[in-house]
């Protein structure tokens, strides 16, 4: 790959996760229409709850408010209309990103495609059956209008007031409502949107590497090069994988990982001198480029043990095993992380090397 198209895919993966930061902060007007829709509710009742009716009631209205056919609807349905749009402007950079780094003619695919592909394929996230884009999106309605409607109802059945419910709700200006129920939701609504836009972002140029896949010779996956990234993302940085084969971002909920096209050497602008751009003990720097384990080795002992923790920090300085040796070590075949135990009996000679006994 060029120079220039890496920087071009870097510098984009720092705009798709400022565009996705964007999308979750658009919840927050959301999140205050809530917030009133449920003070406005329980204000109207007395001091208490006076009966099971008066309950039924509360709930009922607080449901019709905030969920599928309220506020969080509403939230709902912008993100899926923003993502749609983004969908065709991923296709779009792709496309031109593979021209200017490629000799060959490259081909666009149809964005209606790419954004029914969004929600057929189902995210890459952890589980026996990771869900769909819409399932993902719009459990939250129902998880966070139930999570309101439990507060109130275990607070009917302990007699509590509903100024004291408001309270649980909304936190308390003390500790700047963070501490309420509505700003788990705020978290919550901010991993979905962050989530969504990878996924779709990996979907339009998934669609846009399969219509040119006699151009590629596979799909890299591209992690973060910080103290921040996980360590499934850890282990497939670098890893090239077959078109429309392996494993894709997101890995996991909050994920910043993308995927870079793997240009045919015969069709590529090469340099030979790519870059990336990291943020190690010294704070941000343009660094050759290398997979993530072979950067971490350039980093101080303290960085790599905030990385790592102090034993496999230990176990990566001292026990003589190359960056992808340590890196199939300390993971199983798919990324999760190996316990300390298991690292042990997987490689006693290496555990002894580092005197982790």
């Amino acid at each position: 790959m060029s120079n220039d198209m890496l920087d071009a895919f870097t510098r984009h993966q720092i705009f798709v996760q400022r565009y996705a930061t964007g999308q979750a902060k658009k919840f927050d007007a959301y999140l205050r229409r809530a917030d009133k829709v449920i003070r406005d509710v329980l204000s109207a009742q007395d001091d208490v709850i006076s009966s099971r009716k008066a309950l039924a009631s509360v709930i009922a209205d607080i449901t019709a408010g905030i969920g599928k056919d309220g506020v969080y609807g509403d939230y709902v349905e912008l993100l899926e209309a923003d993502l749609a749009d983004f969908a065709g402007e991923e296709i779009g950079f792709t496309v031109k990103t593979l021209e200017n780094g490629t000799t060959a003619t490259v081909l666009a695919p149809e964005a209606a495609a790419v954004v029914a592909a969004t929600y057929r394929v189902p995210l890459g996230l952890p589980g026996a059956m990771p869900p769909l884009l819409n399932g993902f999106i719009k459990q939250m309605t129902t998880t966070e209008v139930r999570r309101i409607n439990n507060v109130i109802t275990s607070g009917f059945s302990e007699g509590r007031t509903t100024m004291e419910m408001t309270r649980q709700i909304r936190g308390t200006r003390a500790n700047r409502f963070n501490d309420g129920i509505l700003a788990t939701t705020q978290r919550n609504a901010y991993a979905i949107a962050r989530t969504s836009v990878n996924h779709v972002a990996t979907q339009a140029r998934e669609a846009t590497y399969s219509d040119n896949s006699d151009i590629l010779d596979g799909v890299e996956w591209s992690s973060t090069l910080d103290n921040r990234t996980s360590n499934i993302c850890r282990f497939y940085d670098g890893k090239v994988f077959p078109a429309n084969e392996g494993p894709r971002p997101p890995a996991h909920v909050n994920c910043r990982s993308a995927t870079l096209p793997s240009v045919k050497p015969s069709l590529s602008i090469f340099t030979g001198n790519e870059e990336r751009v990291s943020i190690g003990a010294e704070g941000p720097e343009v660094v050759k480029a290398s997979k993530y384990y072979t950067w971490l080795k350039t980093q101080p002992s303290a960085f790599q043990n905030e990385v790592l923790g102090v034993s496999k920090g230990k176990l990566f300085r001292d026990a003589g095993l190359s960056p992808d040796e340590f890196r199939k070590l300390t993971s199983n075949n798919f990324g999760k992380p190996l316990t300390l135990a298991e690292i042990k009996r997987k490689d006693a000679a290496a555990w002894g090397s580092a005197n982790l006994d």
